[in-house]
C-alpha cells in the first residue's frame, strides 16, 4: 500500500502559522477557564479553535491530530452544555492534548505530521474519556523516577538541533518566573492556591513536556518531580516554609544547569534531589500558624529570615494571559548582530548621501529624503530587537537577596520597580556584575543585623529599593538602602592612611566627590573584609564596567539613614544623536544625552563675560556660576591640569569675540564646555576605542562621517576630572533689604515665525531645539509631519492656532520640541533670536488668545508670551486635550507661589480656568502672612525663591497647628529623586515638574479630594 502523496509545502506552512495561533488559544484560555469555569465566552472560542484545527490537519492528512482534536472539542462542548466540570486535574489532562497537538502538527522531514508515542497518546485518551464522563480521579502526588520502555537513552542529539534551542529559550524562561514565584509564595504560604502556584504548575509542566519531547529525560524527571511536589501543596497541608522553598530552589537551580548544557543533560545524576523532593511529600512539615516565631526579648526569630518582595501592580485575582506567539519571535544572537551592523553601515551611507548633495541637483533630494526616513525607521525597528526589559535582569536578586539574609541572619526587604523600562541587550549584560556588588554590598555592609536596628529605632526588616527609570536616552537604575551609610570623616581618614589622596586634596572635595573615592581600585571602608562583599571592594568593577559603557555612577550616603547608588547608562550603544563641534581642523562629537543647551556669549556691554576666580574660569548663567573648561586646552596637554596649569590658561589673553560653548551635564552637575564652531547635529555609528586610545579618558569612542573623517566621541566625565573642575554651589539670589517683594526674571527663548511678530516661550519648557530642512517635511491632508531622532513628529505652526501672521519662507527652519507633552509634538520657528531674560511686568489685555500668557516689550519690540501646553492641546486631531468640565465642580481656594511672574500667571490661569479661585504671592514670606489672614484649600508652591524658598515655606506651614492638614503641591523645574524625597521630608503631599497642565490639574484634583475626604471622616 503506497502513502498518499505528501501535501504542497505552502499549504504546510499555512496549516502550521494556523495551528500555532490556535494553540496559543488553547493554551491560554484554559488556564482563564481555569479560574472562571462558567465563562462562556471562553469555552466557545476553545470549542472554535479546536473545530479549526481538526479542520485544518484533516485537509492536510495528519490523523493523530484530527483525532486528538477532535476529543478536545467533544470536552468543550460538554463543559458548554453542563455536563462536565473543568477541575485543576481535568485541565491539566487538556493541556497534555494541547502539547500533543504541537508534536503532531509539526511537520515532519517527508511532509507528514509529528508522531507521539502510542502507548502516550492511548493513555491520553483513556484520560479524556474520564474527563467526559466525570469520573477523572485525582492525580496521586508520587515523585517516582520516570522510566519509560518505549523511549530510547538517545541523548538531545537525536532531536532537532531548533528543538532544543526553542527548548533551551522556553525553559529559561519559565524558570526566571519560577524562582520569583516561589520566593513570593515564601512571603504569602497563604495564597498556596492562588494564581502564583498555578503559574508554578503550569511553568514546571510546561519545562517536563519540552524536555520529554526534545529527548532530556533527565530534565523530564526532575521537573515531574517538582510538580508533584508543587501539586500536593494545597491538599497535603505541608507547610510552605524556607525548607520547602531551599528544596524547590535547588531542584530548580539543577534545572537550570541541565537546560544550560542540555545536549548532555542526560549523562547528569538528579537522584539526590529527587530523593529530598519525594522525603517533602513523604513526610509533609505541617503548616505553622500565622504567628511568627519570636525570642526571648519579643524580636521576631531570623534563623530563617524572609525576603519581601514588592506587590505586583496586577490583581491577584487577574486571570493570566499567555504571551500571544504570533506576535513574537526568538532571533538568533548573531543574526541581530548583523542586522546592527548593516543597519549602522546604512546610517554612513545615508549620512554620506545627504553630505554629498548638499549642492547637487533638486531633483534627487525626495530620494534621498525618503532614504532618510527609511534608514531611521530600519534603525529603529532593528535596534528595537536588541530591547530586552531590565526585569529580565533585575529578576535574579529577589534569590540573591534572600540566600544572603538567610547566611547573614538578617531580615531583607527587597522593593523593585520600573522592571518594564527597556535595555539594549549588550548594555544589560554588562549590567550584571555592577548590580550584583552593589546589591550584595547593600545587604552585607550597608544593613544592619535587627539588634543594631533596632537599637537605633529602626524596623528589624532592612529594605533595599531597585528601581528602573528612562528619562531622555538615558536609564537611571537606583540601589538604595536604608542602612547605617558611610561615614564620610572616617572614610577621609582611611584615605589618608592609604596614601590615595593627600589631606589638601581632600579639603577640596565635597563630601559627594568624597564618596566617589570608594570606587578606586582596592580601596574599603569596611573594618573587616567578608566572603561576601565589602563596601568599596568590587566597587572599582562597577566602575569600570559603567565606563565601558559610557555611564555614570553616583553615590549619596546620610549617616545613619542610608546609602543611594545612581547609575546612569544609554539605551543603547550602537547609534547615538550626537553634536558636532570642531576645535581648530578637527571634529568631536558630543553625545545629546550630555548636552543641556547651547550658549554664545557676545562681547557687547551689558551681556554675560568670562570671570576668573582663582584658577578656574565661570560664567553666570541664570544666577548659578558655571565652570567653563576649554577643550583646545585640555586637547594639548595629555596631563591632567594642575593648579599651575590651570591659573597660566585663566591668565592668558583672549581675543574679543563671540564664544561658543556647550553645556553639559555630569550626573547632576554641570560645566561648559567652549569650542571654536559648533557645526550640526548627527546620528553617529559608535565605533570602539583602538586598544591603545583607551587610556586616554577624554574619549569614549569614535565614528566616521559622512566625508569618511574619523571623529572621537567625547567623554564629559573624563574632561571634567582631566580638567579638573570644581563645581560652585548656587550664588546667592540678591535679598531685598525692605521687606518688598520682587519678581525673578526667566530666561526666555525669543523667535519669530511670521514677519510681523516676536514671540518668547521659557527655556524651562524647551526640552531641545532642532534645525530642519523644509524639504524633510511630509504632509498626511492638512496636517504635517517630521521623523525626529526615529519619531514621527506632528508640527505645529502657529497661524494656524493663533491670530498671526503666517511663516514666511525660510531655509532651514527651526523646530521647538517642548518638555512634559505627552505625544510628539514640534512648534515651528522661521528664525532664532537669542536667549534672553523676561522682564517684570506681564500685560494681559494688549492681546489676548487662548494659548497666549500675555505680551511684555523685549528689545524694544511687543512680544506675545506662549502656552506651549495649551497650544499643544489645541493642535491635538484626536480630542484628548484636558476637559475642565470635571475640574469645574470642584471649586477650592489655592494660594500660588512663585517667584517667577510668568509661571505664576500661567499656574493662575490654569486654575482660573479650571473652576478654582486662585491667589499668588511672589514669595514664602508673602505666602505666610497671607495663610495667616485667610483661609485657603491648597497651597502650590515654587522651589527655589528668594527669601523664604519652597523647603523653609513648607516647613513653616507643618509647625503650624491650624495649618498642619493644609495640602501642599510642589511646583518645581527640580526633578531628581532626591528633591522629591526632600519635599516629602519637608511636609509637600506631591510633587510636579514645570509643567504638564493636564496632570497638574490631576494632582490638583486628588490633593483637594484627599483633603475633603479627611474633613468628612
Amino acid at each position: 500500500m503506497t502513502d498518499p502523496p505528501s501535501p504542497d509545502p505552502a499549504l504546510l506552512e499555512l496549516f502550521r502559522a494556523e495551528l500555532e495561533t490556535h494553540l496559543a488559544t488553547l493554551s491560554s484560555g484554559m488556564l482563564a477557564l481555569e479560574k472562571s469555569p462558567d465563562d462562556l465566552r471562553q469555552l466557545e472560542s476553545l470549542m472554535r479553535a479546536a473545530h479549526s484545527i481538526k479542520g485544518a490537519a484533516r485537509i492536510v492528512g495528519f490523523e493523530a491530530a484530527v483525532q486528538v482534536s477532535h476529543h478536545l472539542e467533544d470536552c468543550f462542548v460538554a463543559a458548554q452544555r453542563g455536563q462536565i466540570a473543568l477541575t485543576c486535574d481535568a485541565v491539566d489532562v487538556l493541556l497534555r492534548g494541547v502539547d500533543a497537538l504541537g508534536r503532531l502538527g509539526t511537520p515532519s522531514g517527508s511532509g507528514r505530521g509529528g508522531t507521539v508515542p502510542p502507548e502516550e497518546l492511548e493513555h491520553w485518551v483513556a484520560e479524556i474519556a474520564a474527563v467526559r464522563s466525570g469520573q477523572l480521579a485525582p492525580r496521586v502526588a508520587t515523585v517516582a523516577a520516570t522510566v519509560t520502555t518505549t523511549a530510547t537513552a538517545a541523548t538531545t542529539t537525536a532531536a532537532s538541533q531548533a528543538a532544543v534551542l526553542e527548548f533551551v529559550n522556553e525553559a529559561k524562561e519559565h524558570l526566571a518566573n519560577v524562582v520569583r514565584d516561589l520566593l513570593v509564595l515564601e512571603q504569602r504560604p497563604a495564597e498556596a492556591d492562588a494564581p502564583c502556584l498555578q503559574r508554578l504548575l503550569r511553568a514546571m509542566h510546561s519545562i517536563k513536556g519540552g524536555a520529554g519531547f526534545v529527548g532530556c529525560r533527565t530534565i523530564e524527571q526532575l521537573a515531574h518531580a517538582m510538580e508533584s511536589v508543587l501539586e500536593a501543596l494545597p491538599q497535603s497541608g505541608m507547610a510552605f516554609d524556607a525548607a520547602l522553598v531551599d528544596t524547590l530552589l535547588a531542584g530548580s537551580d539543577r534545572i537550570q544547569a541541565l537546560v544550560d548544557d542540555a545536549q548532555r543533560s542526560n549523562e547528569a545524576d538528579v537522584s539526590d534531589i529527587v530523593q529530598r523532593l519525594q522525603q517533602c511529600l513523604a513526610e509533609p512539615t505541617p503548616a505553622a500558624d500565622d504567628t511568627p516565631p519570636v525570642d526571648d526579648v519579643g524580636h521576631p526569630r531570623l534563623s530563617e529570615p524572609p525576603v519581601a518582595l514588592a506587590e505586583p501592580a496586577r490583581s491577584v485575582d487577574e486571570p493570566q494571559r499567555g504571551p500571544d506567539r504570533s506576535a513574537s519571535v526568538r532571533i538568533p544572537v548573531p543574526l541581530v548582530d548583523q542586522l546592527m551592523t548593516l543597519a549602522g553601515e546604512l546610517v554612513l551611507v545615508r549620512n554620506q548621501a545627504l553630505r554629498s548633495i548638499e549642492s547637487g541637483e533638486a531633483a534627487i533630494r525626495p530620494v534621498l529624503q525618503r532614504l532618510d526616513a527609511l534608514t531611521s525607521q530600519l534603525q529603529g525597528a532593528v535596534t528595537q530587537t536588541r530591547m530586552q526589559p531590565v526585569g529580565n535582569l533585575f529578576a535574579r536578586f529577589p534569590r540573591t537577596v534572600r540566600d544572603m539574609a538567610r547566611q547573614m541572619g538578617k531580615s531583607i526587604e527587597l522593593e523593585v520597580s520600573g522592571t518594564e523600562v527597556e535595555l539594549d541587550k549588550s548594555v544589560l549584560e554588562l549590567l550584571s556584575d555592577p548590580l550584583t556588588h552593589l546589591i550584595r554590598n547593600c545587604c552585607d555592609h550597608g544593613l544592619e543585623t535587627p539588634d543594631q536596628r533596632a537599637s537605633a529605632g529602626k524596623p528589624a526588616a532592612g529594605r533595599i529599593t531597585l528601581g528602573a527609570r528612562q528619562q531622555g536616552g538615558q536609564i537611571y537604575i537606583e540601589v538604595r538602602d536604608d542602612g547605617q551609610g558611610i561615614d564620610v570623616e572616617r572614610l577621609r581618614s582611611k584615605i589618608l592612611a592609604s596614601g590615595l589622596r593627600t589631606e589638601a586634596d581632600l579639603a577640596r572635595l565635597s563630601d559627594k566627590e568624597t564618596l566617589a573615592l570608594i570606587t578606586l581600585p582596592g580601596f574599603s571602608t569596611a573594618s573587616t573584609v567578608t566572603d561576601l562583599s565589602g563596601r568599596g571592594v568590587g566597587m572599582d568593577v562597577v566602575k569600570t564596567n559603567l565606563d565601558r559603557l559610557g555611564g555614570t555612577l553616583e553615590i549619596d550616603s546620610t549617616l545613619g539613614q542610608g546609602t543611594t547608588f545612581t547609575l546612569r547608562v544609554p539605551l543603547t550603544l550602537a547609534i547615538i544623536p550626537c553634536l558636532m563641534v570642531r576645535v581648530q581642523d578637527q571634529c568631536y562629537a558630543i553625545p545629546q544625552k550630555d548636552l543641556e543647551e547651547l550658549v554664545c556669549l557676545h562681547p557687547e556691554p551689558g551681556q554675560p563675560r568670562i570671570e576668573n576666580t582663582m584658577d578656574q574660569e565661570v560664567v553666570r548663567l541664570r544666577g548659578r556660576l558655571l565652570p567653563l573648561v576649554r577643550l583646545s586646552e585640555v586637547l594639548e596637554r595629555p596631563a591632567p591640569l594642575d593648579t599651575e596649569t590651570r591659573e597660566a590658561i585663566v591668565r592668558s589673553p583672549r581675543p574679543d569675540t563671540a564664544t561658543f560653548f556647550a553645556v553639559v551635564r555630569v550626573g547632576e552637575r554641570r560645566f561648559g564646555l567652549i569650542v571654536d564652531q559648533i557645526l550640526k547635529n548627527e546620528e553617529i555609528v559608535v565605533k570602539p576605542m583602538h586598544g591603545l586610545l583607551k587610556p586616554l579618558t577624554c574619549f569614549s569612542g569614535a565614528t566616521i562621517l559622512g566625508d569618511g573623517q574619523v571623529a572621537l566621541i567625547l567623554n564629559m566625565e573624563g574632561i571634567g576630572r582631566h580638567a579638573g573642575v570644581r563645581f560652585g554651589e548656587h550664588v546667592p539670589r540678591e535679598q531685598p533689604g525692605d521687606g518688598s517683594q520682587r519678581d525673578e526674571t526667566a530666561p526666555v527663548l525669543l523667535f519669530r515665525y511670521g514677519p510681523d511678530e516676536q514671540f518668547a516661550v521659557p527655556l524651562a519648557m524647551i526640552r531641545r531645539l532642532v534645525m530642519v530642512d523644509p524639504q524633510r517635511i511630509e504632509r498626511v491632508g492638512s496636517r504635517e509631519f517630521l521623523l525626529v531622532d526615529g519619531v514621527t513628529t506632528p508640527l505645529l505652526r502657529l497661524d494656524q492656532v493663533l491670530p498671526v501672521s503666517a511663516a514666511a519662507p525660510a531655509h532651514p527652519l527651526f523646530l521647538l520640541l517642548p518638555k512634559n507633552i505627552k505625544r510628539p509634538l514640534g512648534l515651528l520657528a522661521t528664525s532664532i533670536l537669542d536667549a534672553d531674560t523676561l522682564p517684570s511686568g506681564i500685560t494681559h489685555d494688549a492681546f489676548r488668545a487662548d494659548g497666549v500668557v500675555g505680551s511684555t516689550v523685549l528689545r524694544g519690540r511687543m512680544t506675545l508670551l506662549l502656552d506651549l501646553c495649551r497650544l499643544a492641546e489645541q493642535s491635538d486631531p484626536t480630542g484628548t486635550a484636558a476637559s475642565t468640565d470635571e475640574t469645574r465642580s470642584r471649586q477650592g481656594k489655592i494660594l500660588v507661589v512663585d517667584d517667577t511672574e510668568f509661571f505664576r500667571e500661567l499656574v493662575r490661569g490654569y486654575l482660573d480656568e479650571a473652576g478654582y479661585e486662585a491667589v499668588s504671592a511672589v514669595d514664602g514670606a508673602q505666602a505666610i502672612r497671607m495663610l495667616e489672614s485667610d483661609a485657603f484649600d491648597l497651597v502650590v508652591s515654587d522651589i527655589e525663591m528668594p527669601g523664604m524658598d519652597g523647603w523653609t515655606l513648607a516647613k513653616a506651614i507643618r509647625q503650624r497647628s491650624n495649618l498642619t492638614g493644609l495640602p501642599l503641591l510642589a511646583l518645581t523645574t527640580l526633578d531628581s529623586d532626591a528633591d522629591r524625597v526632600r519635599a516629602r521630608s519637608c511636609g509637600f503631599n506631591g510633587y510636579e515638574v514645570k509643567l504638564d497642565r493636564q496632570q497638574f490639574l490631576r494632582t490638583v484634583a486628588k490633593l483637594l479630594g484627599e483633603q475633603r475626604k479627611a474633613h468628612a471622616r
